[in-house]
């Protein structure tokens, strides 16, 4: 029985967190990347691209690559991306490069590594020509050597109601296995 509360928990936790970390990643196919900054001295490129309907919804990335000694803080805009379709603006993103998920080890100065982060979601995807503008934040310290753009086109958002009962099913099966000790032994 306790084999079973087990396999409750692996399944529920990995349908309540690895399936929307794998939506968000791994969805969809990359159109294409672009370089916003190639050196320090070139200072941050404005990059067009023409993005069509079918390409829709549209996720954006930026890697970075920050000069080694860089340590990461939460809630600090180290660069801000615009994005506008002919003029107009369609997306305003901070960006902080600081982890969510424990991979980056704020302990020690970073080695110089790439660094994404998700600017979010282009939907829908009016046809035109798109600009991407980085803009150089002042708060955080970043020293960026180097910038990409990343675009993925298709990009699938996770269901919610699979994340629920995957939490539901792991919670149940943690409960469950927690019982399972609990008896008396007679």
């Amino acid at each position: 029985m306790r084999a079973l509360f087990i396999l409750m928990i692996v399944a529920g936790f990995g349908l309540g967190i690895g399936y929307p970390w794998y939506m968000r990643h791994f969805t969809g196919s990359e159109i294409g990347r672009w370089t916003m900054l190639e050196n320090r001295q070139s200072g941050f490129k404005i990059q067009e691209v023409r993005l069509s309907a079918a390409d829709g919804p549209v996720r954006v990335f930026i890697d970075a690559t920050p000069l080694p000694g860089y340590v990461p803080a939460e809630r600090r805009s180290a660069v801000t991306l615009a994005v506008s379709r002919d003029g107009q603006p369609v997306l305003s993103q901070g960006l902080d490069f600081a982890s969510t998920s424990g991979s980056i080890n704020t302990d020690r100065p970073q080695d110089g590594s790439v660094l994404r982060q998700s600017a979010g979601d282009i939907d829908p995807v009016i046809p035109g020509l798109y600009a991407f503008r980085l803009v150089q934040g002042n708060t955080d310290g970043l020293q960026v050597s180097k910038a990409d753009l990343v675009l993925r086109r298709g990009a699938e958002t996770p269901d919610e109601v699979y994340t629920t009962i995957g939490l539901i099913l792991g919670a149940f099966g943690l409960y469950a296995l927690m019982r399972t000790r609990l008896r008396p032994q007679n």
